[in-house]
């Protein structure tokens, strides 16, 4: 029978640079995810950015409406 070289020793170094390599990974993904510039946060800017548009939209559409019954009401007066 032949004997098996043992190359056990480059095996646990190949996975410690595999397990490495991915905890960088992990990493960068965390935090383009959650970090500073990551996607949380522009969704959140983004979000309120949104409900400030609603709200302006909503007052324009108030005070239009509201200019609309006065002239309505001025036109019966006379």
């Amino acid at each position: 029978m032949k004997k098996q070289k043992n190359n056990s020793g480059i095996t646990v170094i190949a996975l410690a640079i595999t397990i490495i390599v991915l905890l960088i990974l992990a990493g960068i993904v965390i935090n383009s995810v959650i970090g500073d510039g990551g996607i949380f946060s522009h969704t959140e800017s983004s979000k309120k950015e949104t409900l400030i548009s609603e709200e302006k939209n909503i007052l324009k559409l108030s005070v239009v409406s509201a200019l609309e019954k006065d002239s309505t009401r001025q036109d019966y007066r006379k």
